[in-house]
């Protein structure tokens, strides 16, 4: 018998309730000839209710979790997340509970108002107008399923269980954990607000294009736009302030709060096109500036969202190998008696922790925190181009144009209160006893801001990486994690495009074009801290990849058989049905491979024991700018399972030191894809046609490779392991179809 697939113990499945509406109004008035006025009115909504099975039950209660379900808040009803380590044998244990995203509601409504008034007087064709959108939103379900959420692993089975001096565990397993009632972590959050969050976009421009000559046009603008902050009407929101270390509550005169609106945005644009031979060359050049909002984090999301209106509780394992919490009950705890607290004696689910709201209110040690920056920016969007377009003959034109764009305040999420690289232990004299709570250890002494407003520092202990002193009491002495959602990302782009264009005639059309490009931004972080960014600023290589070199070329080209066409035009009917109306075309598609990274594979973080992961040293004086590749794509089938570069070009960092190796050190794989088709089309009568269409895509079945395994210490590294899974592009699909055209 074979052994039964993974299934949820408890399959609690989320439901959808939309309501969604789009309404618009437009009133076009011509005042003159040459004046014309547009007016328009538009309202959209989008609302959603995700919701769970288990919705108003009180699962958690019923299994005797203390402050499983909390009957003031409903939307902590159901049963918790639980998902256990599979291991020892144990594979086909799923999580628990409903996904964390369930029992919310997300909406945002739109109202837009727009004019526009356009004049034409002489040579210039002028225009100004305005937009106003008022946006109202919201998002209730928290970072963390309200229920809650524990996992368990082997830790407390293992052969280091109840040991917190213990390396190189062996046994144990996470069921056992889990029957047990010892999780490793817990997480639960309780929303105490209903977030009602608005904004305001707005913006006004003026323009002209003005037709200096017969073959010179300019086009000039200037545009204003103003892109508040997200507030909340009735002030739930807060910010941390990074000279106090405590969280600031919005107020009717600080709302936001301690985040400014930029009522300076005025941008030029600016454009030409000139032709000196009537037509046949086309000359052509821009330069303009943006601004928008972007579509996520610090423009909305982030405050409402902050403590005390979402109590966040993430809590883990404070001692090495020592269990800090229980399920339901306390008696397999070293402890059984100990005093409840998040820290070192959790027992349940944490509850809810009133608040006596004030200006500042210190966070909970078991928060992550949201901050915002007071010169918060909506994203910027500096673009500008120059080309020739030139007429060859009477059906095709060729292109040349340098395009480049530039952006800044781009959105970043980042956690800038990690550790700094280094031993991070807390140093103790002998025979002397630490005054140092169980929950800071030597990691979270040593981060950006553990000291910020620190109220007591410990009298008998030290840090290890620094000598310096231990903050045991202090707004920020414990906290998980300072979450900055700013406008610190910048990205550059700058690429030579030629394109060449054939348009339909004796039966062919055809399109050419390559572009040679190098795309930098700093949008992949690999050092989170504020003073070490410059680590950040390379070759794109996540959301924005760098992709030197790109080919796409397509075609259709009609054969010249049959009725109608240059040859046998009056062929016989049964002759035309067989060779005339047959037409193929294709894609082409030939693309370099994306820049990668080496990742350390060691363990603690790579060997910064820090809380981010380190990159490979990269040996630039043996192997240049980019490691050898030792088995190039797509000129053998074998690659998948073999050494794709070559693995000596890299070693490992010293310990607690950044490592030096860049994305573009590696190239991925590149793309070679041919999609084909043909096709027949049959006249049957006068007025109906009937075609039918074979596609191949990926004609040539060229494997297209993933990604080699990145990460040092893995079996694979170097090598790689599959095909189309992170490319996009597949093995060959053949398609036919029939068109009736009437």
């Amino acid at each position: 018998m074979s052994q039964p697939g993974p299934t949820r113990f408890v399959n609690v499945g989320e439901n959808a309730t939309p309501r969604d509406q789009n309404d618009a109004f437009g009133y076009t008035h011509f005042f003159s000839s040459n004046t014309v006025n547009e007016f328009r009115f538009g309202f959209d909504r989008f609302w959603v209710y995700h919701f769970s099975n288990d919705l108003g039950t009180n699962e958690n209660n019923a299994l005797g979790i203390p402050n499983g379900n909390l009957s003031a808040f409903p939307n902590t009803s159901g049963m918790a997340q639980m998902s256990v380590n599979n291991n020892q044998g144990v594979s086909n244990w799923q999580q628990t509970g409903a996904t964390g995203s369930t029992d919310a509601i997300r909406y945002t409504n739109t109202y837009e108002f727009v004019d526009n008034v356009t004049m034409i007087h002489g040579k210039h064709e002028l225009g100004f107008g305005a937009d106003y959108r008022r946006n109202q939103a919201a998002v209730t379900n928290p970072d963390h399923y309200q229920s809650g959420s524990y996992t368990f692993d082997q830790t407390y089975t293992s052969s280091c269980a109840n040991d917190s001096q213990c390396g190189g565990a062996s046994g144990g397993a996470g069921i056992a954990d889990f029957l047990l009632g010892l999780p490793t972590t817990v997480n639960r959050d309780v929303v105490n607000a209903a977030p009602q969050t608005r904004m305001t976009i707005a913006d006004a421009y003026i323009q002209d294009n003005y037709r200096v000559l017969k073959g010179l046009t300019l086009n000039l603008a200037l545009r204003w736009d103003l892109i508040s902050m997200y507030n909340d009407v009735n002030n739930h929101q807060s910010n941390l302030d990074l000279n106090t270390g405590l969280l600031d509550i919005a107020t009717a005169g600080n709302r936001g709060p301690n985040v400014d609106t930029n009522y300076h945005n005025f941008d030029p644009r600016v454009g030409f096109a000139y032709t000196p031979d009537n037509g046949k060359t086309a000359i052509r050049g821009a330069f303009g500036i943006t601004r928008f909002p972007d579509h996520f984090g610090a423009a909305g999301g982030t405050l409402e969202r902050n403590w005390p209106w979402f109590e966040e509780f993430v809590l883990g394992q404070q001692t090495a190998n020592t269990p800090w919490a229980a399920l339901s009950s306390a008696q397999n705890l070293p402890n059984p008696s100990c005093t409840l607290n998040t820290s070192t004696c959790q027992v349940g689910l944490p509850g809810f922790v009133p608040i006596q709201y004030s200006a500042t209110i210190v966070p909970s040690p078991a928060a992550s925190l949201y901050y915002v920056p007071q010169y918060n920016q909506p994203d910027k969007a500096t673009m500008w181009n120059f080309g020739i377009e030139r007429a060859i003959g009477a059906n095709s034109t060729i292109d040349v144009a340098y395009v480049g764009t530039k952006e800044a305040n781009l959105f970043r999420s980042i956690n800038i209160d990690q550790a700094f690289p280094g031993p991070n232990t807390i140093v103790t004299p002998k025979g002397v006893a630490s005054d140092v709570p169980s929950n800071i250890s030597g990691l979270t002494a040593n981060r950006v801001f553990s000291t910020l407003g620190c109220s007591k520092f410990s009298a008998t202990s030290t840090l290890s990486s620094t000598g310096g002193p231990v903050c045991i009491a202090g707004p920020l002495a414990a906290i998980q994690a300072i979450n900055e959602r700013g406008s610190t990302g910048w990205s550059r782009y700058d690429s030579l495009q030629v394109k060449y264009t054939k348009r339909f005639s004796h039966g062919l059309e055809a399109l050419l074009s390559y572009t040679w490009s190098k795309e930098m931004d700093d949008m992949t972080v690999f050092v989170p801290l504020l003073t070490h960014d410059q680590y950040n600023k390379a070759l794109g290589n996540a959301s924005a990849p760098d992709v030197p070199h790109l080919f796409i070329g397509s075609f259709v080209y009609a054969l010249p058989f049959g009725r109608g066409q240059s040859l046998m035009k009056s062929a016989p009917a049964p002759v035309d049905l067989i060779l005339g109306g047959w037409q193929q075309g294709g894609i082409v598609t030939l693309q370099h491979g994306f820049p990668l990274v080496v990742i350390n594979g060691q363990s603690n973080n790579g060997g910064l024991n820090s809380g981010f992961n380190n990159r490979e040293n990269y040996n630039y004086a043996g192997c240049g700018s980019h490691a050898r590749i030792l088995n190039r794509p797509n000129t053998a089938t074998n690659t998948v399972g073999q050494l794709w570069f070559d693995p000596s070009c890299f070693s490992d960092p010293a310990p607690f030191t950044y490592g030096t190796s860049v994305p573009g050190n590696i190239w991925g794989p590149g793309v070679v894809n041919f999609d084909l088709s043909a096709s027949k089309t049959v006249k049957i009568r006068e007025k109906l046609q009937m075609r039918v269409q074979a596609d191949a895509f990926n004609a040539f079945n060229t494997p297209h490779f993933n990604a080699p395994n990145l990460t040092t210490n893995n079996s694979n590294f170097g090598v790689i392991t599959g095909t189309g899974s992170t490319t996009g592009y597949s093995a060959r699909r053949l398609q036919l179809g029939a068109h009736f055209v009437f």
